[in-house]
């Protein structure tokens, strides 16, 4: 599979990665939790609320160019799966 470095695609976005485990739409934020390890057996889940402006929700899935010419060439796919 191929990975495309998705953090550079967009330096202005921030990234996270962890899991959304609630959305609390009247005050626009996303609970996540993350693990964090600090070395081999010390690892922890952390919760943290990410404000949001605009929330986009989406679940992963493998590229696809619909059988549109070009796309292959000239498009930044986030990720193959």
């Amino acid at each position: 599979s191929i990975i495309e470095p998705i953090r550079e695609a967009n330096p202005k976005a921030t990234y996270f990665e962890a899991e959304a485990t609630s959305i609390n739409l009247g005050a626009k934020s996303v609970t996540c939790e993350s693990i964090v390890c600090d070395g081999v057996n010390e690892c922890e889940i952390r919760d943290f609320d990410v404000p949001y402006d605009r929330l986009i929700v989406a679940v992963g899935a493998s590229s696809n160019t619909f059988g549109v010419k070009g796309v292959r060439e000239h498009c930044l796919f986030m990720k193959q799966l």
